[in-house]
């Protein structure tokens, strides 16, 4: 299957400017820019849901021939909702638009949307493709992480670089972690849970789903009422993370993230958690 965008649609990113790696971190493999053509080939299926569909797609400039890193970093997730666009697809539209602005930068610690455009009947958002896993997954076959891992990834996510190294503005540590970029760019994300932290290839994280981000200039979506989530799937999916205030309906704000965080973190060096039984993951 081939899709194209529109000649109306956003040019590609510059991956190949990331910024420093934190501590405790390998350099990054520097990333060989690919530009996207005028349309993709669907490869396969990656996730599906009621309202959405997201594939694993090539662009249809990149030949069979193409050389195995190169390739690598030309595959794509592409995911595509149907209209009129439900809530999900409209906050995370919004948050990638703001998140993708070239005068922002990039970071190598969150994913990264290079087009967006519709054919009258679905969606379409481009995203880099992390072909390196999630950290359910991860931790669910191989148990609690070992330490060295253990403060990669939080370097990674939060960057808690003031504490660790009086040469880093604290500006700095704010743009070079995941969480920290993203709020700066005025976002919360609202769902910090182990399935929305990927991995890249080289095993450096990489934090995604912004099904229920929140854009805090526009407030161009709100958290789902107790009521839609008695109602659906998502208090089984995200209850277990989330902070006290989405879970009684309150306004929220960017410390919703932290909090998520520090559940997360628990639960990857002991593989349980504690504030949610219910909910609860133990991995034995």
């Amino acid at each position: 299957m081939i899709i194209s965008p529109k000649p109306k649609t956003h040019t590609a990113l510059n991956v190949a400017h990331v910024l420093p790696t934190p501590p405790f971190s390998p350099p990054l493999e520097p990333l060989e820019p690919v530009v996207p053509q005028e349309s993709y080939t669907i490869l396969r299926t990656l996730h599906r849901t009621q309202t959405s569909n997201l594939s694993l797609a090539v662009s249809s400039g990149c030949a069979t021939s193409t050389k195995k890193a190169t390739l690598r970093h030309a595959l794509y997730a592409i995911r595509t909702y149907r209209l009129p666009l439900s809530r999900a697809a409209l906050a995370e539209h919004a948050a990638l638009e703001v998140l993708s602005n070239r005068i922002r930068g990039e970071n190598p610690y969150v994913q990264r949307a290079s087009r967006f455009w519709d054919d009258g009947q679905r969606f379409y958002i481009v995203l880099e493709h992390c072909g390196g896993g999630n950290l359910m997954n991860l931790i669910q076959v191989e148990g609690p992480v070992d330490g060295t891992r253990m403060k990669r990834w939080t370097c990674e996510i939060v960057r808690f670089m003031p504490l660790l190294s009086p040469l880093c503005s604290l500006t700095e540590s704010c743009q070079a972690s995941g969480i920290g970029f993203i709020h700066r760019a005025g976002i919360i994300h609202s769902d910090i849970r182990p399935s929305t932290v990927l991995f890249r290839v080289n095993g450096h994280v990489c934090i995604s789903g912004f099904e229920h981000a929140i854009v805090i200039a526009t407030r161009q979506s709100v958290p789902p009422s107790i009521e839609e989530r008695q109602r659906g799937l998502l208090a089984s999916a995200r209850e277990w993370c989330e902070a006290p205030e989405m879970l009684l309906g309150w306004e929220i704000g960017l410390e919703v993230d932290c909090w998520a965080f520090g559940i997360i973190l628990v639960w990857m060096i002991t593989g349980k958690v504690y504030l949610a039984p219910s909910c609860a993951i133990i991995v034995n």
